[in-house]
């Protein structure tokens, strides 16, 4: 058994690239990948206590599902490029980059997982390997919701309706200081389970045809019109229903915007507090301590499995999520 402290003493060293193929990704992005790389992720994973995986993501490495690239040929590469730029706010990629040395994502436009490495973490070059099974564990959660939605919608559900329900509780509670009763509750928790999961299930993942009129929609959740704007005037009155729909139109409006920039506006610790005291209520302590973007459960709902695969009590359905697949 491999204990925590071991983990974090297991690293791998990626000073030796072997040759390189420049690709392009994003339109804008170049990165460089190599089947040395690849052997590398996957020996790293086997090192990682993600380890009784390994038979569902070979085939991903191997059919370039999975894509390890640098962002440099350079193998001496001590400064922190400038990443994603014009894509992602540099500043939080920097920071991200400091402390973990990867920075991962799916992307539905081809179907693929990059994991994107690099040697400047520190001065040795090294990277742990529990880092890279936790972020290709956490990709590979967007990559099955995208692939075998139906099947993952199902094998998730009671999950998302609990973590839904507790998110919104507890931001009910910070907003208005009263405990919902067990009526609201109940129409809440058939609201989520019947008609927000669904609906925000239905696009998770995939590239959308016509974005704008999906966005619409979403935002319309949260309008006076709302399914959810009616059930909860039942027990509260018109201006607090509206501070309390305002609140989340706002921080979905700006999450489709601009979902890399972290708002100024109280109201949003509020909703981040909720988003993250949720994942105890699942009961997956996720060494994934918050959100990769403090709204992201909001939007899709596969982030929600992306974050609590990371975590011991939920590494059974990291494997049931992957058999979907039928590699």
């Amino acid at each position: 058994m491999v204990h925590e402290q071991e983990m974090i003493l297991t690293e791998s060293f990626i000073f030796t690239y072997g040759k390189l193929k420049k690709l392009k990704i994003l339109n804008s992005l170049t990165v460089y990948t190599s089947n040395k790389l690849s052997k590398l992720v996957h020996e790293m994973f086997i090192h990682s206590s993600f380890k009784n995986s390994i038979k569902y993501i070979e085939p991903l490495l191997e059919n370039k599902s999975i894509i390890p690239a640098t962002f440099t040929k350079s193998h001496f590469s001590l400064l922190i490029p400038k990443l994603l730029d014009n894509i992602l706010d540099a500043a939080m990629v920097y920071d991200f980059m400091k402390y973990r040395g990867t920075l991962g994502f799916y992307t539905p436009i081809d179907n693929k997982i990059y994991l994107l490495l690099t040697n400047s973490t520190n001065l040795f070059g090294w990277i742990n390997d529990e880092n890279i099974a936790d972020l290709m564990a956490h990709e590979m959660m967007h990559y099955c919701a995208a692939n075998k939605l139906n099947d993952f919608y199902r094998l998730w559900k009671p999950i998302f309706v609990k973590y839904y329900m507790s998110f919104i509780k507890t931001y009910i509670n910070l907003v208005t200081g009263f405990t919902i009763s067990k009526k609201l509750e109940n129409k809440l928790s058939h609201y989520y389970s019947k008609i927000y999961i669904p609906f925000i299930m239905k696009n998770d993942g995939k590239f959308l045809k016509n974005v704008n009129s999906y966005y619409k929609k979403l935002l319309n959740l949260y309008s006076e019109k709302s399914m959810l704007y009616k059930i909860l005037t039942e027990e509260f009155d018109n201006n607090t229903v509206n501070v309390l729909l305002y609140n989340l139109y706002y921080i979905v409006k700006l999450g489709i915007q601009n979902p890399f920039k972290i708002p100024e506006y109280p109201p949003y610790e509020q909703i981040y507090y909720a988003l993250i005291d949720a994942y105890k209520t699942i009961k997956f302590n996720s060494r994934q301590s918050q959100t990769t973007l403090p709204y992201q459960e909001l939007l899709f709902p596969s982030e929600i499995s992306a974050i609590s695969i990371t975590s011991k009590n939920a590494r059974y359905l990291f494997n049931s999520s992957l058999k979907l697949l039928d590699l």
